[in-house]
């Protein structure tokens, strides 16, 4: 699936149904009224810190590591694997403590260095769902590595086919696909090992075997290129480019859903939609009263009632800011529908940037 072709009347469809898919799909139950609402300001909360601050030291060297590994690709010199290597062990004991900050911060994105934040988100939601699959731990380094370096071929395709606006031509996307020839060539020149070469070189290929440049199919592509696929395609299309919007979580969700069997690995799809819950921490909901807020921890019991921190309401330029536990609704009194959530929205929506809320990360509603 080509990212620039996705049409944009499906990415707003998708956009605007989501409201009702999200609800139907799930079947919710009776959660409450207003007054069964737990908030709390930010000045209530009990701060964490040192878990913060050390989530945003591995996330701001990681991006400097994989940054400066990409510039000497781009320069012709070898990979640094060692550094690259402490990256993922990094990722990995910090994700073992600081599993919502660093969720939350990854999120925060700088457009103008996509290929390189792109490959370290990769590379920490590989870990993370690594982790769900219950792998283990040399499983989960083998695995951050591979994630860390499956976009490295793209350092040598022209700068103005790689951020064109718009659509690629039949011959500009071919180039584009040479990435993963290129990224096999640099890896085994840089003496890694086999399994981070195969992700690079197998990342596109598809299932059914409309990939490339292989078109392999569902068992001649490794475990490790079958994950990295569905959480390349997944970050890649939550993310702003040049060429496109981004895709809210839960949309984006449903495509690789509509695509399991076909894409990607039917068994793989599945759980990484479970892994990744129907609100992701950090995404941008809009309940039914026009309450618009940002997912602060999930409900592994009740997915679509996670705990959201109140930005703003709809209708308004701002808003008391607070928590609401959805989870903490009474499920056995008439239903408020304005509490459930309607939708969801990519960062920026309605002026709301995650790196403006990053004081909330690790805080508590307490009762009032």
């Amino acid at each position: 699936m080509n990212l620039r072709n996705i049409p944009t009347s499906f990415q707003s469809n998708a956009a605007q149904t989501n409201a009702f898919n999200s609800f139907n799909r799930n079947d919710q139950k009776s959660i409450g009224t207003d007054q069964n609402v737990t908030n709390v300001t930010k000045s209530q909360s009990k701060e964490n810190p040192t878990g913060k601050e050390h989530a945003q030291k591995v996330l701001t060297n990681g991006r400097v590591v994989i940054k400066d590994i990409m510039e000497s690709v781009a320069k012709g010199q070898l990979i640094d694997k060692e550094a690259a290597s402490d990256v993922v062990d990094d990722c990995v004991q910090a994700l073992l403590s600081e599993t919502e900050a660093l969720s939350w911060l990854i999120k925060m994105r700088d457009a103008d260095a996509y290929t390189s934040e792109h490959s370290l988100n990769v590379s920490i939601l590989a870990i993370a769902f690594g982790q769900y699959l219950q792998m283990n731990l040399h499983q989960l380094k083998e695995l951050g590595l591979a994630g860390l370096l499956h976009d490295v071929g793209k350092m040598l395709i022209p700068e103005h086919i790689l951020n064109k606006p718009g659509k690629l031509t039949e011959d500009e996307r071919k180039v584009i696909e040479q990435h993963t020839l290129y990224g096999r060539d640099i890896l085994s020149d840089s003496s890694v090992e086999d399994y981070i070469v195969d992700v690079a070189y197998a990342h596109h290929e598809k299932v059914d075997g409309t990939g490339y440049p292989m078109k392999k199919k569902y068992g001649e592509i490794s475990e490790y290129a079958k994950i990295i696929s569905l959480v390349d395609f997944y970050d890649a299309l939550t993310a702003e480019r040049c060429y496109k919007k981004p895709l809210p979580p839960s949309a984006v969700l449903d495509i690789i859903e509509e695509n399991s069997g076909k894409y990607f690995d039917s068994t793989l799809a599945e759980k990484f939609i479970k892994f990744m819950g129907m609100y992701t921490i950090g995404t941008i909901v809009e309940l039914r009263n026009g309450l618009i807020g940002l997912v602060a921890k999930k409900n592994e019991t009740c997915h679509y009632l996670p705990q959201i921190y109140v930005c703003k309401k709809s209708s308004e330029k701002s808003s008391d800011n607070h928590f609401v536990d959805l989870g903490r609704f009474d499920q056995h009194t008439l239903l408020d529908r304005g509490y459930l959530i309607k939708t969801d929205h990519p960062d920026g929506y309605s002026d709301i940037y995650l790196e403006d809320y990053i004081d909330i990360v690790g805080e508590e509603p307490a009762e009032v």
